[in-house]
């Protein structure tokens, strides 16, 4: 066998983490899906109006930094979580007033938290999560859970997809120097019955999908502001919140970087983008759905502005 076959099996029979100081899954150049662009389907509409809330919370000073939001299982109230503070906020849904704070870890980058039933998942940059299990119960307990990322992906996005019993985790960066990944995205699942995370990204968000999905769909609002963002060289996304909709499966995520809103389907396709109005939207950093379809997308503070959450109701 030559010398030049056996180094190309070599090569192909390499895992993450295989023959390498870590795993770089976008080193590889695999992902399960990549998102792809065609014409909006005649049937979709986008069903909120992201420039005009429907309730606003301001938040009090110890959320000035709010990088996370959900909503608790039961849809009864919101949950938050702060950069920097090892602290699960619960929200009164009505009122926007802080009901209960729960102490879960030390301090660190905490970038997200997501429930799934009476579980709460908190998400650190680094893709390492604390899981506070049975919240509110008398047997609740926390749990630390590593990941095989490390803060080069810099995780900050997590939802739950109930449908195929999994965490859904959006990364800002690639885990890669190779400056060939600069212009994608990963996100990565986290099977929530064998607790273990797929170092293959279940999704690769690519800058080439964005700009096809402006040339097919030349009518859309506000184009030239999008435009300014993705007709780049330089990709101006990086996920900073994740979320699915209940009702239709399809992901939506916010990215505080170029101020968006990109909604997939299940399969991949690019059917919404928006870009958000900074004067509503600061920061956004966290958006969630609540059982009845609501919207919440969270906001840090800025300048002396409090963090908010907004609330929108489908039209």
């Amino acid at each position: 066998m030559s010398l030049l076959l056996l180094l190309l099996l070599a090569f192909f029979s390499c895992g993450p983490g295989q023959g390498d100081s870590g795993p770089k899954p976008l080193g590889f150049g695999r992902c399960q899906k990549e998102t792809f662009s065609k014409p909006i389907p005649a049937d979709y509409k986008f069903a909120y109006r992201l420039d005009a809330p429907d309730q606003t919370f301001l938040m009090q000073p110890n959320l000035q930094e709010i990088s996370g939001v959900s909503v608790t299982g039961n849809s009864k109230y919101l949950l938050a979580v702060q950069d920097e503070s090892g602290i699960l906020f619960v929200i009164d849904k009505a009122t926007g007033k802080v009901r209960e704070e729960v102490a879960f870890g030390k301090e660190g980058d905490y970038e997200g938290v997501e429930s799934v039933g009476n579980d709460v998942y908190l998400l650190r940059s680094s893709g390492s999560m604390k899981l506070i299990k049975n919240l509110d119960q008398s047997n609740q307990e926390i749990i630390s859970i590593k990941s095989p990322l490390d803060k080069s992906y810099d995780v900050e996005g997590i939802g739950h997809d109930a449908k195929n019993n999994r965490l859904l985790l959006a990364c800002k960066g690639s885990g890669s120097t190779n400056a060939l990944y600069d212009n994608q995205r990963a996100i990565y699942a986290f099977d929530l019955k064998i607790n273990q995370l797929d170092t293959t990204p279940v999704f690769c968000i690519t800058l080439a999908s964005i700009q096809g999905f402006l040339k097919d769909n030349p009518t859309i609002e506000k184009i030239d502001k999008l435009q300014e963002v993705f007709n780049q060289a330089k990709f101006d996304f990086g996920p900073s919140g994740l979320a699915i909709e209940p009702q239709t499966g399809n992901i939506y995520l916010l990215s505080a970087r170029g101020n968006t809103l990109l909604v997939l389907s299940p399969e991949g396709q690019i059917l919404h983008l928006e870009r958000l109005k900074n004067k509503i939207h600061s920061q956004p950093e966290g958006i969630c759905f609540d059982a009845n379809g609501a919207l919440y997308i969270s906001n840090e503070g800025k300048d002396g502005i409090p963090g908010t959450i907004h609330s929108f109701f489908k039209k």
